[in-house]
């Protein structure tokens, strides 16, 4: 069978990954050696998109802001799935073809969940979603492109709303093929969501939450979501931010309230 994540980026997809691949059934994707050397030989923060030469098409929209160019990402005609998923299996084959789960992350999915349930049998997604004003620090401090405040906060804060109202639309889509919970919620209380996903996917028994893990080529010894103190502090020190996101999303609190969020006022 298939696991994919459906998780937007900076929104906690590789501490996911990294914690699902620890169940010996499962088989992750490796990046090519190109990729590789990039990243001065990590390997444990793969994106399926690079495993697979020539299978996407025309994706050149903003990084780290793509919900502002969604018909261009959702558009299958930008996509060769036959392709992508022979060097898919070709990887996870060569790396372990005894494997029962074949693990899947690339963030821009979220944007494609459906065309993609066409290409794939018995696929099962996990769907996430972060603190919005968490979200919203995370793309202004951790993008490798330049994202100005003044300039580009109209564009951070639609996509922050956007993915987590396509994230809403996949959950409703995939019902009972999704395990569904914010960041937060898993950070929490990661061993009762560690039981609830071996439920939804019995051959992730003997998944670990409890050891040191990598993420991003970091070692971590412990699972928490510290985006929201992040956020608090910029808004704190930026207060003219906190009212400009909260123009932006006290229009669509209905969005941020189906996920367990609220509007923060100043």
């Amino acid at each position: 069978m298939y696991l994919f994540l459906a998780i937007p980026n900076f929104c906690g997809s590789t501490l996911f990954h990294s914690l699902i691949e620890t169940a010996p059934a499962v088989v992750r994707l490796t990046p090519p050696d190109r990729v590789s050397r990039n990243f001065g030989g990590k390997d444990d923060f793969v994106e399926g998109n690079v495993c697979a030469v020539g299978g996407y098409r025309q994706l050149n929209g903003p990084h780290s802001i793509e919900a502002n160019m969604e018909h261009v990402y959702s558009d299958p005609a930008n996509y060769d799935w036959p392709r992508i998923r022979a060097q898919w299996e070709e990887n996870w084959a060569k790396t372990n073809p005894y494997a029962t789960v074949k693990l899947q992350k690339t963030p821009a999915d979220i944007f494609r969940v459906p065309q993609m349930t066409q290409h794939f049998d018995d696929l099962k997604w996990v769907v996430s979603v972060k603190n919005p004003y968490a979200y919203v620090e995370s793309i202004m401090s951790k993008t490798a492109y330049y994202l100005n405040p003044e300039t580009h906060m109209d564009q951070i804060c639609f996509h922050v709303l956007r993915t987590m109202e396509i994230q809403i639309a996949n959950q409703k889509y995939l019902g009972d093929r999704a395990y569904s919970v914010t960041l937060e919620d898993f950070s929490a209380n990661p061993e009762l969501h560690r039981d609830a996903l071996v439920e939804f996917v019995p051959e992730l028994d003997g998944m670990r939450v409890d050891q040191p893990f990598m993420v991003k080529g970091r070692k971590c010894d412990s699972i928490k979501a510290d985006g929201l103190s992040k956020a608090t502090a910029m808004l704190a020190k930026y207060p003219e931010f906190h009212k400009q996101i909260n123009s932006y999303f006290k229009p669509l609190e209905h969005i941020l309230a189906h996920w367990g969020y609220e509007v923060i006022e100043a």
